[in-house]
């Protein structure tokens, strides 16, 4: 597997497309994705005592924060409306974004949690996030919030607003 970082400093993931993904690590825990799944295809992240795999230990991680399913060796996401969005390799997630692959190497980001999905047993690295990307997230969120204080003020509805800063500002 080989990455490399590109001009606004997220990860460009560059994998092999039949490395399987096998385990997430969460923190300094390895756990494979039988542990998670069990017998199902698709899980419900998030602090709800509901979810398939509940983490508790972050509060910026909603009740229910996105869906992840796993099939035939792939690993896809699919980020819900939250407070604290859900990013796959630099990118946020809604749910207009769909299923998203997140193949061996790929970093998901759930509130201030970062997650690596790892293949091979090489892949178990620290995930990175580069200091401006964490500075970026930060910066996002603020101004998601305030969406609706902004449509107010330009006379949009917030969901336009919200739409267009999804869309990185194009027309």
């Amino acid at each position: 597997m080989s990455s490399t970082r590109t001009a606004d400093d997220t990860l460009d993931v560059r994998v092999p497309p039949d490395d399987p993904v096998l385990s997430l690590r969460l923190r300094d825990t390895l756990i494979p994705l039988e542990e998670i799944f069990g017998r199902r295809r698709q899980i419900l992240i998030g602090r709800s005592p509901g979810a398939g795999w509940t983490i508790r230990h972050d509060d910026t991680i909603s009740e229910e924060h996105c869906l992840l399913h796993h099939g035939g060796g792939h690993l896809t996401v699919h980020g819900l409306d939250t407070k604290n969005h859900t990013i796959a390799n630099g990118l946020p997630l809604t749910e207009a974004s769909g299923w998203v692959p997140l193949p061996a190497g790929s970093t998901l980001v759930l509130g201030e949690t970062p997650i690596l999905v790892c293949g091979r047993a090489g892949d178990a690295q620290e995930p990175y996030i580069a200091p401006s990307m964490s500075r970026l997230i930060g910066r996002a969120r603020l101004l998601w919030r305030h969406a609706t204080r902004a449509a107010q003020v330009l006379g949009v509805p917030a969901r336009t607003l919200q739409r267009w800063l999804r869309e990185g500002g194009r027309r």
